[in-house]
């Protein structure tokens, strides 16, 4: 069947679910703590456990996207000791060894996306309940902004980038050494998370304050060089290798202009909004500092659509944000801004998924 079909029928129902979890203003208003969900744990684990398996237990065979890949590299860790397996790793240790355990472990390829598909659920359910402003709102936006959707192609850098949003704290409350641990974390995961090492910087400055602006722009210029060089660079830093040949065949190929316009959106909505940040709400400022550099990435795909993966590590951000913006709107304005948003994101990933030419299907 088509993807749309299942998806937004997964989506529908999590939604529906998460209306049941109070947002951050209602525990405010009780005099609750902000973060006490025990009442709601088994909506949550409810809500977590149905997304798990629609990610864990999807099958899509197709030569043309990365689950191909992922199922042949399952085969062949079969046949590898550890040994063999973390010095196929190419810096990618973490991943190694987690695609090594679950080729011993599991008998099918699906236990790749199994363990993957289920970690990188968790984690951004977590940062979710964490994080986010309005638990229904960021749980929709998880699903119309086609991050999940995302997963099921690049499963591998999901899982780096659920992780480094979950312990996106290290960034606010200015904790350098385990900032740079949860990256190289990520990195081990997939080499393409080392373009967070500067993300750091995004927590320095009020959203407010133009310093942080010149930062985002020398890491867009930094992005459009490394990967306009990647040939020169691959022999100096093996880890982009890689990407040498994929860049080459994608070369040219630039991403729509209605995706890049929807993906700046966060952006336009941070810089309006940003004299009505409260200046003890760290998470909102980082977010919506993320939300500038996920517009950048996008601009900068103008040239090369492969680029535009690289955006994956700052649009869960930009849910975050938005699910925390709508206290920021009038009471008459939160359902427009809501619905308004929820649509606009789900016609751009319906759009999308129309271009894909695999069928989905589970694998039960």
């Amino acid at each position: 069947m088509s993807l749309w079909i299942p998806y937004f029928l997964v989506m529908l129902i999590i939604v529906v679910l998460s209306l049941g979890i109070p947002d951050i203003e209602w525990y405010e208003q009780s005099g609750m703590r902000v973060r006490d969900w025990k009442s709601y744990k088994e909506t949550f684990l409810m809500i977590t456990l149905i997304l798990m398996v629609f990610c864990a237990f999807r099958s899509i065979q197709a030569n043309s996207i990365d689950e191909y890949a992922y199922r042949n590299r399952f085969f062949i860790f079969q046949n590898y000791d550890f040994a063999t397996a973390l010095d196929k790793a190419d810096g990618e240790y973490i991943n190694s060894i987690l695609t090594w355990i679950i080729s011993k472990t599991f008998h099918t390829s699906q236990g790749v996306f199994i363990v993957f598909g289920s970690l990188t659920v968790l984690f951004y359910m977590l940062a979710l309940k964490r994080y986010s402003g309005s638990f229904p709102f960021a749980v929709a936006l998880l699903m119309s902004m086609g991050i999940i959707n995302t997963s099921f192609n690049i499963t591998q850098q999901s899982l780096g980038c659920a992780i480094f949003v979950f312990f996106c704290d290290s960034i606010y409350e200015r904790k350098f050494l385990k900032y740079i641990l949860v990256v190289l974390c990520c990195i081990y995961i997939h080499n393409s998370a080392i373009m967070l090492l500067p993300l750091y910087l995004c927590g320095n400055h009020k959203e407010k304050d133009a310093k942080i602006k010149p930062y985002i722009l020398l890491g867009s210029f930094v992005i459009f060089y490394v990967y306009s060089n990647l040939s020169v660079l691959a022999p100096r830093l093996p880890m982009l290798g890689q990407y040498v040949e994929r860049a080459e065949s994608l070369s040219g190929i630039s991403t729509n202009w209605i995706t890049i316009l929807v993906n700046c959106v966060p952006a336009i909505i941070a810089l309006v909004t940003r004299n009505r940040i409260d200046s003890d709400d760290k998470i909102s400022m980082v977010a919506g500092n993320m939300c500038l550099v996920h517009a950048c990435i996008f601009l900068v795909a103008i040239l090369d659509n492969y680029i535009a993966r690289l955006a994956l590590y700052t649009a869960p951000f930009c849910v975050i944000f938005l699910s925390r913006s709508i206290k920021m709107f009038s009471e008459s304005s939160r359902k427009i801004f809501i619905w308004g948003a929820v649509i606009l994101y789900s016609i751009e990933v319906y759009l999308r998924m129309q271009g894909y030419v695999y069928i989905f299907n589970f694998a039960f």
